[in-house]
């Protein structure tokens, strides 16, 4: 048996390599209990199957703008971290 997209996002968010990586993860779980559990796992946002390319596109981007605002606002204070 295979990793679930729940081990898949601990392994990421723990790995200090990836540990800034943003994560979004598209499952067939449609329940608030998974959507709860994915975040919980380190997952910046979720997504039920099935997802049209523009809704992924979309939360996809909006993911990468925050993470890029993080990183504006910690060069901007000094923290290279």
């Amino acid at each position: 048996m295979g990793w679930t997209a729940i081990q898949s996002a601990k392994f990421y968010v723990d790995k200090p390599s990836t540990r800034r990586m943003v994560v979004v993860m598209v499952t067939a779980g449609a329940g608030q209990i998974a959507r709860l559990n994915c975040l919980a796992a380190g997952a910046d946002d979720f997504l039920s199957k099935p997802v049209g390319p523009q809704e992924l596109l979309r939360r996809v981007e909006h993911q990468l703008e925050r993470h890029a605002a993080r990183i504006r606002g910690k060069l901007a204070a000094g923290d290279p971290d």
